[in-house]
């Protein structure tokens, strides 16, 4: 039983693996396929042996092609083999004598595309004359090249001179080209030919004499390899308004000749000999310093070194030079600080102007369109001295939204801009402030002013700090331990967030909790600013009240109360890498910012509320 079970086994497996193999035969074509083409071999009169090989990928069909021009395609003369095999030989018949073919392996991909091999060359024999050809141009160079050539003979001929002879005009022959002569028993020749001219096209034909005739191969030709271009290097120092110095420095470094060098100056990037105005140095390798005059001050200068040689024009790199001014320069120095409403850019003053004329304003501008000037949106510097001023901060911008940006300074002689910068906005905090039904939700609507979360007292602005030892104060004096201070964005029927509930959590001596609360009608814009209105004491306030007036602390309590309502406000991250929430703690920090006085932020911790209910309007 065993015997059967395994002989069972080995024949299941030998049929599965040539059912497999079968199979794996269909079709099994590459896109992508290259493919050799070997030697030519047994050239005679008429005909000439040649070899080719897929050296990868699987080709669809496979061929050869031949013609009497470069690069023969399937579209001259041409024969298919099919797709048996990697490596394939054929003999092409038919063929002219004395005649020199060129002839490629080609292979077609599965999405029918032709691929073709290196061209090949061959020449037939002929019958009473002998036939040469250059096989190939080999290692060509600046001042030299090898010639490979070849010869072959019709039986009985008697050959009194083989060679190739070269030039740089077509139609070359023995009496207008150089003439190489060559071992006439050699094949095959490879004659490295010296003392050519860099970046010259140069032709060349295979040429034997018999019986007093000279014959001559089909020309070639080949182009010398380019010398490097001279290396150039440039400096400019003493900028004024109106001139700089320059010191240009030039080096062959091979052995043309420099037949001039010099610089090119305009005011739109990279000039040349032919769009902007050229100085000449002087001539040959060397390095020379010249004071270049009659500038535009307050100008943008685009400068090159030049050199002249044989081969033509080179330019080097270019640099570019600030003429002085009477008005100050500076520039725009970007920073990776960028929230849903802000964004701090920085600048540095690089020039007090020609004059040292006092500054008057520095700062940054903004705009949505590019290019913006002090006519837009800015924010002022207290920089008054050359030398890099602190990144200010861009407010109030609008969430997901493309700005442009640029450094300015001004002194009486006008305003000068730095090079503009761009950035865009994050999305909008808002978008997670609602009430959904889920509390494991990415969505919050707590906001916790108590000095125990998160961060250090210097997290806070003063004006914050402030209302909070106010409130702290005032529910001291009314002998009620105060436990917390918190807003919350309570959601309108719909789930939105509509109103602003400000809330004081405290305890009284037996340690029962209460709560007094304000409620404010808040609506918000399609930019995410929030306006609040309609403020309505609603629970437990009026002892509050009472204790604030009886210690002369009512108008200190009641902006510490209704701080948020006295302007329209926006909900920002706290910096520019902050995540929507924790999901350890599910908290997370923003800040509310008045739009009208930034600088009284409020840092908020922010926290998941579940239990907060819709309100109905009370007005």
């Amino acid at each position: 039983m065993k015997t059967y079970n395994i002989l069972s086994y080995w024949l299941f497996t030998a049929l599965l693996c040539f059912v497999l193999g079968a199979c794996s035969e269909d079709e099994d074509y590459s896109t992508v396929v290259e493919i050799q083409s070997g030697n030519l071999k047994a050239t005679t009169y008429d005909s000439v042996k040649f070899s080719g090989k897929v050296v990868s990928g699987n080709a669809k069909e496979i061929g050869v092609c031949w013609g009497l021009n470069p690069n023969p395609t399937v579209n001259d003369s041409s024969v298919s083999l099919g797709n048996n095999g990697r490596t394939f030989d054929y003999t092409i018949t038919g063929l002219q004598e004395g005649t020199q073919y060129y002839v490629r392996a080609w292979a077609r991909t599965a999405d029918d595309n032709i691929v073709y091999g290196e061209e090949k060359t061959c020449v037939t024999m002929a019958h009473g004359r002998p036939v040469v050809y250059v096989i190939d141009v080999l290692n060509i160079a600046e001042v030299h090249a090898t010639i490979v050539s070849k010869m072959l003979v019709d039986g009985g001929l008697e050959i009194s001179e083989y060679g190739f002879v070269y030039g740089t005009e077509e139609g070359v022959d023995i009496q207008k080209g150089q003439k190489v002569v060559l071992d006439i028993t050699a094949n095959d020749v490879k004659t490295l030919i010296e003392g050519l001219v860099d970046n010259q096209t140069y032709y060349v034909k295979s040429y034997a004499t018999a019986n007093g005739e000279t014959f001559y191969s089909k020309e070639v030709s080949f182009t010398t390899a380019m010398y490097a271009a001279p290396t150039l290097q440039i400096e400019t120092d003493n900028v004024t308004g109106d001139s700089f110095d320059a010191k240009v420095t030039a080096t062959s470094g091979t052995p043309l000749p420099v037949l001039e060098y010099g610089l090119v100056y305009s005011t739109v990037s990279e000039p040349t000999v032919e769009n902007a105005t050229k100085i000449v140095f002087g001539e040959g390798d060397g390095e020379k310093t010249l004071a270049i005059e009659g500038l535009t001050d307050d100008t943008a200068y685009y400068v090159r070194p030049y050199a002249v040689n044989k081969n033509g024009i080179s330019y080097g790199e270019e640099v570019i030079v600030l003429t002085l001014s009477n008005k100050a320069m500076v520039a725009t120095i970007a920073t990776s600080f960028v929230t849903a409403h802000r964004a701090k850019v920085a600048g540095e003053i690089l020039s007090l102007g020609l004059k040292n004329s006092p500054l008057t304003e520095v700062g940054i501008c903004w705009s949505t369109s590019p290019l913006p000037t002090v006519d837009d949106s800015t924010v002022q510097s207290t920089a008054t001295e050359v030398g890099e001023f602190e990144a200010l901060q861009l407010f109030c911008l609008d969430p997901s939204t493309t700005y442009y940006a640029r450094a300015y300074a001004t002194n009486e002689y006008g305003t000068n801009y730095g090079e503009e910068i761009t950035f865009t906005t994050r999305e909008a905090v808002g978008n997670y402030f609602t009430n959904p039904t889920n509390p494991e939700g990415k969505y919050f609507n707590g906001l916790n002013m108590t000095d125990t979360y998160p961060g250090p007292e210097e997290a806070y602005s003063p004006y914050q700090i402030q209302a909070y030892a106010t409130v702290k104060q005032v529910v001291t004096l009314y002998n009620r331990n105060f436990t917390a201070y918190r807003y919350y964005l309570v959601p309108d029927e719909a789930g939105n967030p509509a109103f602003l509930e400000t809330t004081i959590s405290y305890t009284n001596s037996s340690g029962t909790a209460y709560r007094a609360i304000w409620r404010t009608k808040m609506d918000v814009s399609d930019k995410f600013v929030y306006t609040c209105s309609h403020l309505h004491a609603h629970t437990n306030t009026g002892n509050f009240i009472k204790t604030a007036t009886n210690n002369g602390l009512t108008d200190e309590f009641e902006k510490a109360t209704n701080f948020i309502v006295n302007d329209s406000f926006v909900i920002d991250w706290e910096d520019e890498t902050s995540t929507t929430i924790s999901q350890t703690d599910r908290t997370s920090v923003f800040y509310m910012i008045p739009i009208h006085s930034p600088e009284n932020y409020f840092r908020m911790g922010v926290f998941r509320v579940t239990g907060l209910k819709a309100y109905t309007p009370w007005w």
